[in-house]
């Protein structure tokens, strides 16, 4: 299992987005000037008391690439199978994207973007070389049962 280099990348994806939950996403300035600057996180808000409703679909989404990207660890054995849940952990954090776009551009204007906001697309890039991989295996496979 741990000799394919899918299952490296797919390992070290769920570690980026388990740093993903702990970092901020981005900071908000007030507009005034004065106090201090709020620090978004999937899980809320650090430097202020309010909850916006929809940073529960922002852990929601990171959670199921995480769940997704697991899952496709251990389901080496059916590669068509673990394709498609590495495709949905990759369209999950491209959700999360759309879903901080849409909210965060629409709401804030005095936005100071954090590492939070570059860990998803890390995963999604170690996503996509993992999928890459169990292409490469499956074609081999292919390969491999033509000339039997």
């Amino acid at each position: 299992m741990w000799q394919r280099k899918q299952t490296v990348f797919l390992a070290l994806a769920l570690i980026v987005l388990l740093l993903a939950v702990y970092f901020p996403i981005f900071g908000i300035s007030p507009t005034s000037g004065m106090g201090d600057e709020k620090l978004l996180f999937n899980i809320g808000f650090r430097g202020g008391s309010e909850l916006v409703s929809w940073l529960s679909v922002l852990l929601v989404l990171l959670a199921g690439s995480f769940i997704l990207s697991l899952v496709a660890i251990f389901d080496f054995k059916n590669m068509k199978r673990q394709m498609k849940l590495i495709g949905g952990a990759e369209c999950a954090i491209i959700i999360w994207y759309i879903v901080v776009a849409f909210e965060v551009f629409a709401d804030y204007s005095n936005i100071h973007f954090q590492l939070g906001i570059v860990l998803p697309v890390v995963a999604l890039i170690l996503q996509i070389l993992a999928g890459r991989g169990v292409k490469h295996d499956e074609n081999l496979l292919k390969s491999a049962d033509r000339i039997r």
